[in-house]
């Protein structure tokens, strides 16, 4: 009798099941890089970056960088100025000021309007020119608030371009507006505040006495840089 010969079939091994581990396995990590990924702020994170560049920026023109809390420079807490480099003060007349997401520039010993004009004077021109040379690099990713004040004089009745000092913050900072966009910054990238009159300190008053006008740093453009919200 032949012997039959039986041919010996391959083994089959079934990987399906540790493949089936495998993959689950990746998927968990996936989704978990998912959960991080959306988890974080990307929007906050990149304004952030951008406020830390831009606050360098402004140091590097000779600003003073220092936290703005609930007490602000403008004469509603403590002494403005406070603790403030007297040399740059008096270089630049400028401090910056942190807010949140914003930053807050305020120029103290800067006078920008003669009194009662709505054009600004020079030295507020080249305060604001100063500015735009180190803030154009970041125009397109904030919006520049500008927040003209007057002093506390009232108007005089036979003015025809405003009734009131409001009415005159407002052309302020129209005219302020103007300087900054003939300096770079986009026009669309800026937006405008009258604020009417800005009180001044006792003893800042106090301070400036013996000077011809002591109202004229009360004549002022304060800027205030904000992140531009994101479209729906």
């Amino acid at each position: 009798m032949r012997s039959i010969e039986r041919k010996k079939q391959p083994e089959h091994v079934d990987s399906e099941g540790s493949w089936a581990i495998s993959y689950g396995d990746m998927i968990t990590l996936l989704l978990s890089f998912f959960v991080l990924y959306f988890t974080v702020d990307h929007t906050k994170v990149k304004s952030d970056q951008m406020q830390t560049a831009l606050m360098v920026r402004l140091k590097e023109a000779g600003m003073k960088a220092e936290e703005f809390g609930l007490k602000s420079q403008m004469n509603m807490g403590p002494t403005p100025g406070e603790g403030v480099d007297p040399t740059i003060m008096q270089k630049l007349g400028a401090e910056v000021y942190k807010f949140d997401h914003a930053l807050v520039v305020d120029f103290h010993d800067v006078s920008f309007f003669k009194l009662g004009n709505v054009e600004v004077a020079g030295d507020g021109i080249a305060a604001l020119e100063n500015f735009a040379k180190f803030y154009a690099p970041f125009a397109g990713q904030y919006r520049l608030n500008i927040q003209a004040y007057t002093d506390t004089r009232k108007v005089l009745s036979n003015n025809l371009r405003y009734k009131d000092n409001l009415e005159l913050s407002a052309l302020r900072s129209i005219a302020s507006m103007r300087v900054l966009q003939k300096a770079g910054i986009p026009l669309d990238r800026m937006k405008i505040g009258g604020y009417g009159e800005l009180v001044e300190t006792q003893e800042k008053l106090m301070a400036l006495q013996n000077e011809k006008d002591p109202l004229k740093f009360t004549r002022k453009v304060v800027l205030t840089i904000e992140p531009l919200k994101e479209r729906n």
